[in-house]
Order: C-alpha cells, then structure tokens, then sequence
C-alpha cells in the first residue's frame, strides 16, 4: 500500500492526524517511565538484571521516536499553509 503524502491530504486530516499522534505519543511517553520504575522495583527485589523486563519499555520507546518525527513534518506542513 503506496504511503500518502503530507501535501495530498487535507488540512483537517492532518489536524486529525495530529491530534491522535499526539495522544499516542502522550500515552507512550507516560507508558516509559512507568515501565523503568517497574523495572527498577523488581531489580532491587530480585537483585537480578532480567533484560526482558525492560522490552516493553524499549518497545514503546522504539515506537514514540518515528511518531514524534511524524508529528513534526504534520507541523512543518501545517505552517507551510498558513503562510500562504
């Protein structure tokens, strides 16, 4: 399936697609420390490094960095029109 370019959308699909970016970027950016404070809880309880424990927060970070880039090139293009 062939990606759609920023210029072809429409102005409120972009704010749309902002919004909701944004609000994943929010959750998975709550999600993280969350997730290294767990891991930290269960090493001082343990006192064993289990590698697996830090996947999730790894995880969602690998997912928040190409959203965040996405959020700037829908900003970039938004303010590319209001300057016209």
């Amino acid at each position: 399936m062939a990606k759609e370019k920023l210029e072809d959308l429409s102005t409120e699909k972009l704010i749309r697609r902002k919004k909701i970016g944004t609000g994943i970027v929010i959750a998975l950016a709550i999600l993280i420390p969350l997730y290294i404070i767990y891991f930290i809880i269960l090493f001082i309880r343990k006192n064993v490094f289990e590698y697996q424990e830090l996947v999730p927060a790894l995880a969602c970070f690998a997912i928040a960095l190409p959203m965040y880039a996405g959020i700037k090139k829908i900003n970039e293009e938004l303010a590319r029109r209001n300057d016209k």
